[in-house]
């Protein structure tokens, strides 16, 4: 028998009913995320309008280095503005080196905490510390709970780039060295019947002996040892200067840890000891804190130099690797050297690299021959406008020598 559609059965129209109920629940869902993008674009432009409220007339540059400065490309405006941003380590070091020229800031005041920071990004930021402090001739104060561990080395490495170095009474001193560790599954993988095998060029190359031997090789142990003696070696180099001792003497202080915070201020490894709750105010006038002072950043003028300033973060994927988060493509890394090369605008290139390394086949396609293009240290990149795939930001004037660029 045919059901005429004046004549539906119970069931039907109930699911007749039930898609229109969908329907219209996805037409409002669909309305309210257009409306709220609509109405987030002109928020966002109109915020862009007003921009920041002006800095007061004389301020202390408060820095929160409590977790370290991620060294990867700054957000576009409008992810900042939908979910905050962290001042990226160049922003944090162009803004020290800006800093140091402002007639308005009374000095640097800064948080550091546990997580702060990795040797490489200790030494960048203590460096900064110094060229503000021997161009502006102003105070740098750097306060902590505690220095504590292998991390506690990198903050304290920091806070020797100050004029002086708090130390709460409640913690402690605990700064150790540095040390290195492998594992070895070779024998694991052998009762499990696995044969690893993987591609190897050059002694030095280590990594596959961690699925393919029950021990390190003599230049496994070479390597690791040269690497921590090195990095070692740059780490007691600003504490020494500080001390005005050699390396060798303030390791030494070091390897006394721990020790109270006492014992820190007796041996001069800290300025001042204070009490849990006591925060001395070494500057008149008000805060600014370093997402502030960053974004009342003038604007470069339209032909200042431009430097192209790419940042490759992760392990370096295969050759053919594409869309993978967190991992350095080749394809990809080689495009934007490329482009940066092309661009007759771009006087310079930095490329930052933070990564452990990976497969053999993905060094290939990284050459770059351009003659307008110049290699700098990523020391030297302070003071210039930086673009990369991520966006042009502008800073001030070039810091450092550099290559010629025809």
């Amino acid at each position: 028998m045919t059901t005429t559609p004046g004549h539906r059965s119970f069931p039907i129209r109930v699911l007749a009913l039930i898609w229109r109920v969908i329907r219209t629940i996805v037409f409002l869902i669909g309305l309210a995320v257009v409306l709220l993008t609509v109405g987030g674009y002109f928020a966002l432009r109109h915020a862009a309008k007003i921009g920041p409220k002006p800095l007061p007339a004389h301020y202390a540059l408060t820095i929160d280095l409590t977790q370290a400065p991620p060294d990867a490309p700054k957000r576009p405006e409008w992810l900042a503005a939908l979910r905050g941003s962290t001042p990226t380590l160049a922003e944090t070091i162009e803004a020290l080196d800006r800093a140091a020229q402002d007639p308005r800031l009374t000095g640097v005041d800064i948080d550091l905490g546990g997580d702060c920071c990795a040797l490489t990004t200790a030494e960048e930021l203590h460096d900064a510390l110094v060229r503000f402090r021997d161009a502006s001739h102003k105070k740098v104060i750097a306060r902590a709970m505690s220095f504590d561990g292998a991390s506690g080395l990198g903050a304290y490495i920091v806070a020797t780039g100050a004029s002086r170095i708090e130390l709460s009474a409640a913690g402690d001193f605990s700064v150790t060295g540095i040390a290195m560790q492998s594992p070895f599954a070779a024998d694991l993988l052998q009762k499990l019947g696995i044969d690893a095998q993987y591609e190897h060029i050059g002694k030095y190359k280590t990594y596959p002996q961690m699925f393919t031997r029950s021990s390190p090789s003599q230049a496994n142990v070479e390597m690791m040892n040269s690497l921590v003696s090195s990095l070692y070696a740059s780490a007691l180099a600003p504490i020494a200067q500080r001390l005005g001792t050699s390396p060798e003497a303030a390791g030494k202080l070091l390897d006394q840890a721990p020790i109270t915070a006492d014992t820190a201020k007796q041996d001069k490894l800290v300025d001042a000891v204070l009490p849990l709750t006591t925060r001395f105010s070494h500057f008149a006038g008000q805060h600014v804190s370093l997402s502030r002072y960053i974004a009342d950043a003038p604007a470069a003028p339209e032909d200042a130099p431009k430097v192209a300033l790419i940042v490759a973060s992760g392990e370096i994927a295969g050759p053919s690797a594409s869309g993978e988060p967190n991992r350095i493509e080749p394809k990809r890394l080689a495009q934007e050297l490329r482009s940066a090369a092309k661009d007759s605008t771009v006087k310079a290139i930095v490329l930052r690299m933070d990564t452990p390394g990976g497969t053999v086949s993905s060094r290939n396609g990284w050459t770059l021959a351009s003659p307008r293009s110049a290699w700098v240290s990523t020391e030297r990149c302070s003071g210039l406008p930086c673009r990369s795939n991520h966006g042009l930001f502008r800073i001030s004037a070039v810091t450092g020598a550099t290559q010629p660029a025809a």
